[in-house]
């Protein structure tokens, strides 16, 4: 998230600069080697928290065979059996066949009112649906109470249905209302193996679709779930292999909850296709989720654009601990984030489109990216994670805040102006979007040279602030005990020693290779920590107001290798650090529109770089392996000449500009609107509109513009990194 604080002096925004510049970068976890173009070179291997080794806990073994199968045809009158091993009963609850003996049983017909009830305590159990329709009106439609396995085999070429009672009678046989037995239109308190090419329609009245209290395994088969509350649950394991499963549910789509056990609680899948609709979340997995291969429409919440209702999660994907995606195909549509893991998420390949209301991929530790297609189309933010690795791939981030951030530690990075007219801009991203932060003060002087102070006196001109400013709305540390005073730059400068911390060693953004893409209304890439690049491309098109920047980080932005080109709005600019070994250029320009294009040329008139803005913008940084230490080297916006350099050196932070553009001195008056007075309220001796618009309200409020920002954009012109 954006994290640019309300206003501040510019003698206060140089010296959190300084303090900034001197604290110790983050130590890498993570060894350079791919090559500028974003290829792997051959001379690394990946550095990956893999998933653990969830062993199918059913395994391969799990089928068997009889001399005879027992046949079991339903009517609307009741069910006859052929064979050994069940029986059948008719109560008030309708029709019950029960199977209590080990075997294989092969259902067909139509049962519109009774149940299957397998209970054959340790022994292994094989029902066949054979264009079985099977409606309970008082419980669940099939209930393995007692087995080693149950096998449920889709027979070839048929359609199955179950479908359970929207309310069930726990006075039933094996039922216990205080247990929640059965929960289910597929209810099974044993391990449950799904398989064959038939095909299962599941109609959940009640609550849930499918569950395995133990563990699920689906092999081959192909489902059709429609449940009231969550679609398919192996609470110790899910593991689905080379199915096709369909599932809308007012819950969550697929899960595995087991919160007891570490080693359990996980979900694999392999080579399926799976479309998911979910009122909460998509996928969960309390421990690990691993997929591989395979095709995914997952569709979570209420829809990205949507405010979430309530509190329940609605995400995409999930899992306690690792997700690991290797050669997927997925399209995730989320209310709150696609991918999320509350430790690692591992991409290893695969085509990712993604479209939520909060996060793209979120980990809370750690983010690898291998390799990919990832297209995050609508995001608050589209990668964060405390630490994120990106060694090759093709990712497209459009994010209503940050695009890339690295999260943790102290963001007080920078500030930027506001505008007293409208204090919803000091905390309302929707501004920040927008760029609706106005009056921030006129251009500043030519910006200084990393670790030297501007000369002269640093006094803000008299008349900056035109009388006392309302303490509503206005933070704690800028009031006195009267809340109503002037505002304190002392006390600014203080608040902001008091609440400084070093930045955390564990907070990195590393790119190795790779062509990303960010389009931002907030930083668009942005570390709490450190940023490495040693290879790939990376354009941002950054934010257009000036409380965020295309680049922003908290350490130290070391970079190699590569190509770099970061393009937004000037009050927060950054570029690399002066110690990396390939150099930067940073221009400070006037607003230019979208649409143009930006061309940097060397002196013998060769093109560096040339791109095409998507946003307006005031600032470029450009690094690539071709900047020499010496070189000039022009920039040119739709073929006009900018500027050109023809010195070496450092540029500073671009933002933080020199002594000139206060600003926001008294104007015409237009804080005598409702709007200005529901903020800030209204003095107590006038409560009309023709007393708030005259002198005294003008003298203590100022009229149009009050104090404006604090510095304009500033910034050396094209020089050398």
């Amino acid at each position: 998230m954006s994290k640019k604080s309300l206003t501040v002096a510019l003698v206060v925004l140089m010296v959190v600069a300084l303090a900034i510049l001197g604290l110790t970068s983050a130590k890498s976890k993570y060894s350079s080697g791919t090559n500028n173009n974003g290829t792997n070179n051959g001379e690394e291997s990946a550095e990956l928290e893999t998933v653990p080794n969830n062993s199918d806990p059913i395994g391969d073994d799990y089928d068997f065979s009889v001399n005879s199968e027992t046949k079991i045809t339903l009517g609307e009158s009741g069910a006859e059996v052929s064979g050994t091993g069940a029986s059948v009963s008719t109560s008030s609850t309708g029709t019950t066949i029960e199977i209590v003996n080990e075997g294989v049983y092969r259902i067909s017909g139509t049962l519109s009112d009774g149940q299957i009830i397998v209970n054959a305590p340790k022994s292994r159990v094989k029902i066949i649906l054979d264009n079985a329709s099977i409606t309970s009106n008082s419980s669940a439609a099939i209930y393995i109470y007692k087995s080693k396995y149950t096998i449920l085999e889709l027979a070839e070429n048929t359609i199955n249905t179950i479908t359970d009672a929207s309310s069930y009678d726990f006075a039933m046989n094996y039922s216990s209302s205080e247990d929640g037995d059965p929960n289910a239109a597929l209810y099974s308190k044993s391990d449950l193996i799904i398989m064959g090419s038939g095909t299962l329609e599941v109609n959940a009245n009640r609550s849930n679709g499918i569950i395995s209290k133990d563990n699920l395994k689906i092999v081959d088969a192909t489902l059709h779930v429609k449940a009231a509350n969550n679609g398919i649950n192996g609470k110790d394991s899910a593991i689905i292999q080379n199915a096709k499963i369909t599932i809308d549910a007012k819950g969550d789509g697929l899960r595995s909850t087991n919160d007891t056990d570490s080693s359990l609680g996980f979900i694999v899948i392999t080579d399926s296709e799976i479309n998911i609709s979910a009122t909460e979340d998509g996928i969960q997995a309390e421990t690990n989720l691993t997929i591989n291969g395979g095709t995914y429409n997952i569709e979570s919440g209420v829809g990205y654009n949507s405010k979430k209702s309530s509190d329940n999660s609605m995400k995409g994907i999930k899992a306690g601990n690792i997700i690991q995606i290797d050669g997927a195909t997925m399209k995730i549509t989320s209310t709150d984030d696609a991918i999320h893991s509350n430790s690692v998420v591992n991409i290893l390949s695969g085509n990712y489109t993604i479209s939520t209301g909060d996060d793209g991929i979120h980990a809370d530790s750690l983010l690898t990216i291998i390799s990919g297609d990832i297209n995050i189309l609508e995001s608050h933010e589209g990668l964060e994670s405390d630490n994120i690795v990106i060694y090759d791939g093709n990712i497209d981030i459009t994010a209503d805040d940050d695009g890339i951030n690295v999260s943790g530690g102290n963001d007080f990075s920078g500030f930027g102006g506001f505008d007293m007219r409208d204090s919803s801009n000091w905390g309302n991203r929707a501004n920040r979007m927008s760029g609706d932060v106005t009056n921030q003060g006129g251009m500043g002087r030519r910006g200084m040279v990393q670790g030297e102070m501007p000369s002269g006196d640093m006094t803000p001109p008299e008349g900056m602030f035109n009388g006392e400013i309302p303490s509503e709305g206005i933070p704690e540390f800028m009031q006195t005990e009267n809340n109503n005073t002037t505002f304190s730059m002392e006390s600014l400068a203080s608040n902001i020693d008091s609440n400084s911390t070093s930045i955390s060693d564990s907070n990195k953004l590393v790119i190795k290779g790779g062509n990303i893409k960010v389009n931002s209304a907030g930083d668009g890439l942005d570390s709490n920590g450190s940023i490495e690049m040693t290879g790939g491309t990376v354009i941002v098109y950054g934010p257009t107001n000036s409380g965020n920047g295309a680049i922003d980080y908290d350490g130290t932005f070391t970079i190699s290798g590569g190509t770099l080109i970061a393009i937004g709005s000037s009050g927060m600019a950054m570029s690399p650090s002066s110690t990396s070994s390939q150099k930067s250029l940073m221009y400070n320009i006037s607003t230019q529109n979208a649409g143009t294009e930006i061309v940097l040329k060397d002196a013998s008139g060769k093109e560096i770089i040339h791109v095409t803005a998507e946003k307006q913008y005031q600032n470029v940084v450009i690094s690539t392996p071709e900047i020499e230490e010496d070189g000039n080297y022009t920039l040119y916006i739709d073929g006009a000449e900018v500027t050109s350099s023809a010195t070496t050196g450092n540029t500073g932070f671009g933002g933080f500009g020199g002594q000139g553009g206060f600003g926001g001195q008294r104007g015409q008056g237009d804080f005598g609107t409702e709007d200005f007075q529901d903020r800030f309220g209204r003095p107590e001796d006038q409560n009309s509109q023709d007393q708030w618009n005259n002198q005294d309200g003008q003298e203590r409020f100022g009229a149009q513009g009050g104090p404006g920002g604090f510095g304009g954009p500033g910034g050396g012109m094209g020089r050398m990194r």
